[in-house]
């Protein structure tokens, strides 16, 4: 089930900035410097007053009194935030959220008490502010001014003509740019405006989609199952920019041929793609095989398991490549059970173990084409004692022959500069 839609105030909304000072308070475990923000300017514009605060006290309490100024009204209001994520860490510890949307844990969209909503119009916009303002048509007078960012300023600091008019045009001009936004919604209403970039594109999509009423019939009844959905999820990966390790980061001349931009786009425009999904529930070779020689009329995402995979040339780049993330954990089937056992070198209890073996640790390598240096570690395994111990020799193997491959190269790569 869906969450209902937050009714918004149509006939006012806010745009709030903050300005801080960075400053060092000491020094952590580690040496290094603990900054902290301090607030020396806040200010809000509701379209009509602008107003100024100078600390993170007066910041608050001038949004709780926009809560209680408007308790009364039906609908909540908006506080605009050019960087919501930014303010959010100053601000979050002060009122109850009841609604957070954020891409990440540093990335907030949206966030919503009881009577306001603060909304970040850089996800909206996906632009700085500056070239926001000049794309809305924003008057020059409220362009962004210059700002003096290395000097310390403080709550209690005196404010110059030029801060004061930097700190103003921020909330007005944003302002501003912000009704023009909300003037080419439907109805002029700020209910219809999107939370970001991408929410144009979806609400396009729907207007045309909805010219067809059968559409929505469409949608529902070939809409995604869960476990569809999380296949789905599961195998996609993005394509191979580039076709080699050894040529990554390298600009390369003479090339024969070029990717086609947007080939997601042009392929699905081209050619036909399945839209119902359903369960074909093949259990044998045959009805695999049939599904495979009629891949015109079929469109299939099935999960395979391979074991014991090899190179044909170990020495060989594998492209393309199988993403460790899209591989399931190490473990031992009963081939290798088997195995093991005919040599009589493990108890029963010992095998029975293995057989329910699961990695559950973690691998770190240093990226490809990173210069390593002595008595530098390039895998790191964190995992118990005995997880470990059963990857160490793999690990030591690969490891070891690449490195001596690479001491060879460079020994005969000498020895050729001499000759």
């Amino acid at each position: 089930m869906g969450n209902q839609r937050t009714k918004l105030r149509r006939d006012i909304f806010y745009t709030f900035d903050i300005e801080t000072t960075t400053i060092i308070t000491g020094l952590d475990e580690e040496s290094k410097p603990i900054r902290h923000g301090i607030i020396w300017s806040g200010q809000f514009y509701d379209g009509t007053n602008y107003d100024q605060v100078r600390s993170l006290a007066e910041v608050v309490d001038y949004l709780k009194r926009i809560e209680l100024r408007e308790e009364d009204k039906i609908g909540k209001i908006v506080v605009f935030v050019h960087n919501l994520s930014y303010e959010f860490q100053f601000i979050k510890d002060f009122f109850e959220w009841t609604n957070i949307v954020a891409t990440s844990n540093r990335k907030i969209i949206s966030a919503e008490t009881d009577r306001l909503v603060f909304r970040c119009s850089y996800c909206l916009s996906n632009m700085n502010l500056e070239r926001f303002l000049q794309q809305e048509n924003v008057p020059e007078e409220y362009l962004k001014s210059k700002m003096d960012y290395i000097k310390v300023r403080y709550p209690w600091t005196p404010i110059t003509e030029e801060e004061y008019v930097y700190c103003r045009n921020d909330v007005i001009g944003l302002h501003l740019a912000l009704q023009n936004r909300i003037n080419e919604c439907y109805n002029e209403d700020i209910n219809n405006l999107p939370l970001t970039s991408t929410g144009y594109v979806r609400k396009d999509c729907r207007k045309a989609m909805a010219k067809n009423p059968s559409n929505r019939w469409r949608f529902k009844n070939d809409a995604m199952d869960l476990e569809t959905f999380k296949m789905c999820h599961e195998a996609f990966r993005g394509g191979n920019t580039h076709a080699n390790k050894m040529y990554a980061n390298k600009v390369q001349k003479n090339m024969k041929g070029m990717d086609i931009a947007s080939s997601y786009i042009f392929d699905e425009m081209v050619y036909g793609y399945p839209t119902r999904f359903f369960d074909l529930k093949c259990r044998t070779w045959k009805e695999f095989d049939f599904l495979r020689h009629n891949w015109n009329d079929w469109g299939m995402l099935i999960e395979c398991c391979f074991y014991n995979l090899r190179l044909k040339n170990e020495a060989a780049t594998p492209v393309p490549y199988i993403p460790v993330s899209k591989c399931k954990p190490l473990h031992f089937d009963n081939e290798d059970i088997e195995y093991l056992r005919s040599k009589n070198l493990f108890d029963e209890k010992f095998l029975n173990y293995l057989s329910d073996f699961k990695f559950t640790g973690d691998i770190y390598a240093v990226p490809d084409g990173t210069l390593m240096f002595p008595n530098e570690p390039c895998i790191t395994v964190k995992a118990n004692a005995f997880e470990a111990q059963i990857i160490e020799t793999a690990l030591l193997a690969i490891t070891v022959k690449t490195r001596e491959t690479a001491r060879m190269t460079a020994i005969i790569f000498k020895s050729l500069l001499f000759i």
